[in-house]
């Protein structure tokens, strides 16, 4: 039974990870290479591709690469992924502040931690205003 909150494996959410990983070395090796880094070329679309072969292979047998690959499918899944994403975010913002205050120390103007907090900022509240009103 698929509930709102939960999604079936397979589909674009099963391969999309892995697909924005492909797509992903495909971009850093043009980068590289149009800056004529043809090392760094190679190691940005390796990285990027074995991560993605690790999220398509692990995902067979481990729960949390499945999981991180987006397989989301009950309820406790759902409850892990949403823990882990708030951890994340949580991390994320302590990052943002600390690296603004760092460069607000410094004499710097806090770019670009300024418009990373206020594009965390209007995402989160626009999100939640959208959410709670959903229902």
């Amino acid at each position: 039974m698929t509930t709102e909150k939960t999604r079936p494996a397979g589909g674009a959410q099963h391969w999309g990870t892995p697909a924005l990983g492909v797509v992903a070395g495909v971009v850093y090796f043009a980068i590289f290479i149009a800056w004529g880094k043809v090392g760094m070329a190679l190691f940005g679309v390796a990285v990027m591709w074995i991560y993605a072969a690790v999220l398509v292979l692990g995902s067979r047998r481990s729960e949390t690469v499945a999981m991180m690959r987006g397989e989301v499918t009950d309820e406790r899944r759902t409850q892990i992924s949403l823990r882990a994403s708030s951890f994340a975010l949580n991390v994320l913002v302590v990052a943002m502040v600390g690296g603004l205050l760092v460069e607000l120390g410094r004499g710097h103007d806090g770019r670009p931690w300024t418009w990373l907090a206020a594009l965390f900022a209007v995402s989160y509240g626009g999100a939640t205003a959208y959410y709670a009103h959903r229902g």
